[in-house]
């Protein structure tokens, strides 16, 4: 019998052996490894089992299950409900009114109480409880042993309930020789044991390590995965986000994670480079990545070929003979939710047009909820088909990979479309959207706000978002998320100069305008900036520390900024200007008159004298990172921009020496936060966050957008005003 692999097309998986040939089309969003004979694959809102030929062996009516393991797989009839044990043909032998039971033997099963969090081990044939359900957790461990947790420490049991290794460890796993790895506490180091719980000896004190297999085990060192041998030597060093998967066979590579999927050994490291959005691990001496059927070495020897019908034929469509009406009169009161696992399934089973009369007809009997299935909420989503698909019942949502399968509940109370996530029972309020356009919106925002601005692809937005935008007109909402995701794009350190050109052109393009560069106080040249100084190798020594962020110019002075406050030189020693509190993340703000240094961290600003050191504070409050400030020319007073109860700086606060409060002036609605302040002769260059320059007219109390641009920096020299662009361009501004 040939050994199949999963392989994905266009967003669907299927199953296709070492030559390419496909033997299950790419109909299913799940396809898990074979265990016991039986493959786990979901179809929409449905589980079920092939064989090893990838025949239908269980039918796709379980609306949860897992993979089995010693001829065992839990499951349940809806996706929320109680779960069971079922056999390789389907047939139940545990109950479906369990939490998650899961076989550590034929016999026996660790689970909890449906109406309990704690767990115990369980007699499957008799349901008896050989260790009753009070452990936080628990968890097979192999010939005979269950791992618990207790009290955060973990331990192992024997089946009939002895304590084998006393609950004292922090992680505790068992080698597939049946010794033990242990550590009692995190940053402590390894220690292993024997088959007894004996110790041997020690290892370094990785940061996470799994299991040995086949002489090896998977260790973690910072944020990356490697392999180490039995005496936990690094033989693969540390290179991708998650655990390298071994072949359960011994027939191949590694599988390593780092973005995306390549192959390593611990002979030669990397064997093929991490390329592959889909891969599957080695079997049988091959594994197919992105259509591509891979050997032992790494090289391509075939591909999957489509063009051919598939060996085994695809199941046949769904009836649609189906009566919406007559399900709907065998749910009984229409208050009650229905739970006969019969009615669910044949629910399950309806085509689109059937399912969406169904939900039609349940909320015209006053049904409160209708639990309609699986709710996966993916990256870069398009809301419009997703709509579509939740309220027309689709099986398989349009795009894939997500990491949320929560059941989902709608009710159409007064023409409102109202949804909940069943997974957090304490969430009793549902969220509410008044139209099906706004619950487009939410999701396509949703979308944006999970785009990486430091990816390697940060514009355009993925194309699902964008063909969503180019189909319907998006709302203002929409807009300012995609704005706002434009403007991290143009900002963001490493960007790419095509990527930050084409973000700048979409703010250009649809962004309204503020401004109108005719009516502007002020006209734009490019000019050169003044060269970038760095301090004296000397000044370097003596102010650098822990925790240093850069420098900065003081007049004739250099203070360097750090987390913890300002450090700066006084008669040839260093002296420093603690914050409380701490700053903010990127360092305090700062700005210098004179011998004087206005320093803002969190919640405080700091008077501090830099010829002699002394400081003192004149701003305090509760709440709130001061962002941005700056004294007035007269010096008696100053602005400070300072982070609100909302997360962000409603309005700047005009303060006298001593700090109280003279004045208050209100920002304009798009500017959420403040990068910097700038002091001018009778006024102040304000730069948001979003890159907008703004004049502040102190007297007046009005703050005036002046260029909306996305500006890096604004410095003033005292006798011009330069804007410098994110692009490293800058432009002098004068008066008109």
């Amino acid at each position: 019998m040939a050994t199949l692999y999963p392989f994905k097309s266009n967003r669907c998986i299927g199953l296709a052996d070492a030559t390419g040939r496909v033997h299950v089309a790419p109909v299913y969003d799940r396809i898990e490894p074979l265990a016991d004979g039986r493959r786990l694959v979901e179809r929409g809102f449905a589980r079920g089992f092939l064989d090893a030929e990838g025949k239908v062996a269980i039918p796709l009516h379980f609306g949860n299950a897992s993979s089995f393991a010693h001829g065992l797989a839990w499951a349940s009839a809806t996706i929320a409900g109680a779960q069971g044990l079922i056999d390789v043909n389907g047939e139940w032998v545990l109950p479906a009114k369990y939490g998650w039971p899961t076989a550590v033997s034929p016999e026996f099963a660790v689970a909890r109480p449906s109406d309990k969090e704690t767990w115990g081990l369980l007699e499957i044939a008799t349901e008896k409880w050989v260790v009753e359900p009070v452990y936080k957790a628990m968890r097979g461990m192999g010939a005979g042993l269950v791992r618990f947790i207790q009290k955060r420490k973990m331990g192992a049991m024997t089946f009939d309930g002895k304590v084998f290794l006393k609950d004292a460890w922090e992680s505790l796993h068992r080698n597939d020789d049946g010794t033990f790895l242990a550590r009692a506490k995190k940053k402590a180091p390894w220690q292993r044991l024997d088959a007894k719980g004996a110790l041997v000896d020690e290892l370094e004190a990785f940061h996470d390590l799994y299991p040995y297999v086949s002489g090896f085990a998977p260790a973690k060192r910072g944020k990356l995965w490697g392999l180490v041998d039995k005496d936990g030597v690094w033989v693969l060093d540390p290179v991708g986000t998650m655990p390298p998967t071994p072949s359960p066979d011994g027939s191949g590579p590694y599988r390593i994670l780092a973005k995306k999927y390549g192959y390593a050994t611990p002979a030669k490291g990397v064997l093929v480079e991490p390329t592959y959005a889909h891969a599957t691990v080695f079997e049988a001496g091959h594994a197919i990545a992105d259509g591509k059927v891979l050997d032992a070495a790494g090289k391509v020897v075939a591909t999957v070929d489509e063009s051919t019908p598939p060996v085994v034929a695809p199941a046949a469509p769904p009836a649609k003979d189906v009566a919406a009406k007559a399900l709907v009169a065998m749910c009984g009161r229409p208050s009650k939710q229905p739970a006969d696992p019969a009615l669910l399934r044949a629910i399950g089973a309806l085509p689109s047009d059937d399912l969406a009369a169904v939900l039609d007809a349940w909320a015209r009997a006053g049904q409160p909820w209708i639990q309609i299935g699986v709710w996966e909420i993916y990256r870069s989503t398009s809301g419009k088909d997703l709509v579509a698909a939740l309220l027309a019942g689709k099986k398989r949502l349009p795009f894939g990979t997500g990491d949320y399968d929560d059941p989902i509940a709608v009710r159409f109370p007064r023409g409102e479309l109202q949804i909940k996530i069943e997974s957090n029972p304490d969430d009793t309020a549902p969220r509410t959207f008044h139209s099906l356009d706004s619950f487009v919106d939410a999701v396509v925002i949703d979308a944006i706000d999970k785009l990486e601005p430091g990816s390697d692809k940060p514009w355009p937005p993925s194309e699902e978002i964008t063909k969503w935008l180019e189909a319907a007109k998006p709302s203002e909402y929409v807009q300012k998320a995609l704005a706002n995701h434009a403007r991290l794009v143009v900002m963001w350190k490493g960007v790419s100069d095509e990527a930050r050109e084409a973000a700048q052109a979409w703010l250009d393009a649809h962004e309204s305008k503020r401004l109108d560069p005719a009516t502007l106080p002020m006209t734009f040249k490019t000019c050169q900036p003044k060269p970038v100084t760095e301090p004296p190798e000397a000044t370097v020594k003596l102010l650098t520390a822990g925790g240093h962020l850069r420098f900065q110019r003081a007049g004739d002075r250099w203070i360097a900024l750090s987390n913890k406050g300002i450090r700066f030189e006084v008669k040839g020693k260093r002296k420093t200007a603690g914050l409380t509190s701490g700053p903010a993340q990127l360092g305090p703000a700062v700005a210098v008159q004179g011998d004087v240094a206005l320093v803002g961290g969190r919640c405080e600003v700091l008077r501090v004298d830099l010829a002699t050191g002394k400081k003192s504070t004149i701003f305090q409050r509760m709440y709130g990172d001061v962002h941005a400030v700056a004294p007035i020319a007269d010096a008696d007073r100053l602005v400070v921009a300072a982070r609100g109860e909302e997360f962000a700086c409603t309005h700047l606060e005009v303060l006298d020496i001593e700090g109280k409060v003279l004045s208050r002036i209100t920002m304009p609605p798009g500017v959420k936060l403040v990068r910097g302040l700038l002091p001018l002769s009778d006024a102040l260059v304000l730069l948001a966050s979003s890159g907008a320059v703004h004049i502040v007219d102190v007297a007046a109390k009005k703050v005036v957008a002046l260029f909306d641009r996305t500006a890096k920096s604004v410095a003033f020299d005292g006798k011009r005003l330069v804007l410098t662009d994110f692009g490293d361009k800058a432009f002098e501004l004068t008066k008109r």
